[in-house]
């Protein structure tokens, strides 16, 4: 049986002991007829004892949520003491509001009170008996089945010599006598029932607690709604029926897409072989998102994920190894749920695989001064990239990876031209393997191109840094995998661009501390921008030397531009 613990209030909204005068505890209950009228409401609750000494407590600025009720608790009341409650500051609309006391039994009592009337010298009267102390707790009877009982756990009864647990269902009343604490499990109902359960002292019923509506409308969980219960798939199964609507979300997932904001059911697919293998949800009745993990339940590790791949829902292709479990996760985007269907589908293996298939492995094309032209480039066989590029965040990312030093003028072509692959993405990186950050040009744009094929000129490069160039095509079901032609070189016309400000020069660069930049006449404005374009610095120095003091920014590229008069000029700048 799975307990639900978000029902673990009564009526009274509060744990009494048996204490006689814990027994006297009282309430003042909040209304507000839209949701937004207690704001910024302020109240005084006076609590005046049999001794007229007073306890006074003021609750400012009072907020409440949409249609909700609020409470303040009034403990230590005793018979004949007076509670006065009154209004000393109006919230944003005081006509929506109201207030009333509500005694130890959850009953309301007394007058109401609102922006024209304050409760005044209302005398206490506490119950002539002791009140259970009780909490009720959901029982659903899955996974047997969606219906469900309640727990009920008496944690005293005072003085009283038992309690009658009855309900508004016409279930069989039950006694108890104690040992107190004591639970029992009470009644049998239907899915979606609400239930009321009255716990009443046998001395004498006025101390009497009832529950809030209580109720189980959930389905039960599927029996694959977490690892450890994952069903077997295997090649060939086409089109199992799945369904994520009553299944519950697992916020320790990380691969990708799949983040564990949706209800998640899980598969497990058992490689005997070395496979090409295509796991989707395609023709699913629901936006899917798709993970596959490898290692074992509680320590997984993201293999390959998707988004969307055909139309909105999710299919991942990938080379499977022998011997190697891999378990797969289905779950919705943005917090969906709803049915699916799964399908395997298992062919030879695929070869020859390229060998640079991460940055870790990416093959030097070094100086590009020289035309590099690498052809016969075959994607087929790539394995499936965790990571997305920036440009491709639903894709799946089968790739391969080369690097290239910046030629002395900073620019260069990049053309992609097919073979027998669809289309060919790129995406240029600095930094080093497992700290990349996508190249930039300018504060706006970054170097990550979605575009099938063709020429891109790329420049701000500095001249002997090492770039990393990430190829990629979509690794689904309906691939763009194949063969293409890469070429890249240093593009002579294109450089970085002539300065405007007459005599300008900035020096070093890569910069460790101070950043300095002299011209012929004076500096108006410095403004440094990081790479996505959010100023980070800005000086006016109206001098034509400058020193711009970068040793607080973090290692990376920045844009600083310079304004002098009419003309400006935007340098890159590499701080270390």
């Amino acid at each position: 049986m799975r307990k639900i613990t978000y029902l673990f209030f009564t009526l009274i909204a509060l744990a009494f002991s048996t204490q006689v005068q814990g027994q006297c505890d009282y309430q003042l209950q909040m209304n507000d007829s839209f949701g937004d009228g207690w704001n910024g409401f302020e109240v005084t609750i006076t609590h005046t004892l049999a001794d007229n000494t007073t306890v006074v407590n003021t609750y400012t600025n009072v907020t409440l949520d949409d249609g909700d009720v609020g409470f303040f608790n009034i403990p230590g009341v005793n018979t004949g003491d007076l509670i006065d409650v009154t209004q000393t500051a109006a919230g944003d609309w005081p006509g929506e509001v109201s207030f009333q006391l509500v005694n130890a039994l959850g009953g309301l009592e007394g007058p109401v009170g609102d922006e024209n009337n304050n409760i005044v010298d209302h005398a206490v009267a506490c119950p002539p008996c002791d009140i259970p102390d009780v909490t009720f707790t959901v029982v659903s009877n899955c996974p047997a089945n969606s219906d469900f009982t309640i727990d009920v756990t008496i944690n005293g009864v005072g003085t009283a010599s038992g309690v009658t647990i009855t309900d508004d269902q016409a279930t069989a009343p039950v006694q108890t006598s104690g040992p107190f604490p004591i639970t029992i499990n009470y009644g049998a109902y239907t899915n979606g029932t609400a239930v009321v359960v009255s716990v009443a002292n046998d001395d004498n019923a006025v101390c009497t607690v009832n529950s809030s509506s209580l109720t189980f409308d959930q389905g039960c969980p599927p029996a694959n709604d977490d690892c450890a219960g994952a069903i077997e798939l295997f090649c060939g199964d086409t089109d199992i029926p799945g369904d994520t609507s009553d299944a519950t979300p697992d916020a320790s997932l990380a691969c990708g897409e799949v983040d564990g904001d949706a209800n998640v059911v899980w598969y497990v697919f058992n490689s005997a072989a070395a496979n090409t293998v295509t796991i989707d949800t395609c023709g699913s009745g629901y936006d899917t998102s798709l993970a596959i993990f490898t290692g074992s339940c509680g320590s997984l590790t993201c293999f390959a994920n998707n988004d969307d791949s055909c139309a909105t829902q999710s299919s991942i292709t990938f080379q499977s190894q022998p011997a190697t479990t891999y378990y797969i996760a289905v779950e919705g985007f943005g917090g969906a749920s709803g049915t699916f269907d799964i399908s395997v589908v298992c062919a030879p293996p695929c070869s020859p695989a390229e060998p640079n298939q991460d940055c870790a492995s990416a093959v030097a094309l070094g100086s590009v001064e020289t035309q590099v032209d690498v052809l016969g480039i075959d994607s087929t066989c790539s394995t499936v990239n965790v990571a997305n590029p920036a440009c491709d965040p639903f894709g799946v990312i089968a790739d391969v990876w080369y690097s290239f030093t910046g030629p002395p003028n900073g620019a260069v072509d990049i053309t992609r031209t097919l073979g027998t692959a669809t289309a060919i993405h790129y995406a240029i990186y600095e930094g080093s393997c497992g700290s990349l950050t996508l190249f930039a040009d300018d504060p706006e744009t970054d170097e990550c191109v979605a575009d099938a094929s063709g020429t891109t000129s790329v420049s701000g490069l500095v001249s002997g840094q090492t770039y990393y160039l990430q190829l990629w095509n979509d690794g689904t079901s309906t691939p763009e995998e194949g063969t293409f032609d890469l070429s890249i070189v240093e593009n002579t016309t294109l450089s970085n661009p002539e300065a405007q400000i007459d005599q300008f020069e900035f020096y070093p660069n890569p910069v460790k501390d101070k950043l300095t930049l002299n011209a012929q006449s004076p500096i108006d404005a410095i403004e440094v921008y990081n790479i996505l374009g959010q100023r980070v610095m800005m000086a006016k120095p109206n001098a034509a030397q400058a020193d711009m003091d970068m040793s607080s920014l973090g290692s990376g590229t920045y844009f600083v531009k310079v304004s002098a008069g009419t003309v400006s000029d935007t340098i890159r700048i590499i701080k270390k």
